[in-house]
């Protein structure tokens, strides 16, 4: 496991507030930025493979089409 230094600039009221979510929902904050992250991943790698279907590529292809794109 790695470990990930995050900084952010809040406000006081939206600390406070992070702070009444993070309580809501059981976690620590470390806990809950995992969990935030982890849900980010995961949506971006379904909204990934919907637009794959759509377009009926694969990573190779897009691969391919990157590097063709220069030549």
């Amino acid at each position: 496991m790695k470990d990930v230094p995050v900084k952010t600039l809040l406000t006081e009221g939206q600390y406070k507030r992070l702070k009444i979510v993070i309580e809501a929902r059981g976690f620590t904050e470390s806990g809950y930025i995992r969990h935030v992250i982890l849900n980010d991943i995961s949506a971006t790698e379904d909204l990934v493979c919907q637009m794959q279907r759509l377009t009926g590529s694969t990573e190779t292809d897009l691969k391919q089409a990157t590097k063709g794109s220069g030549e």
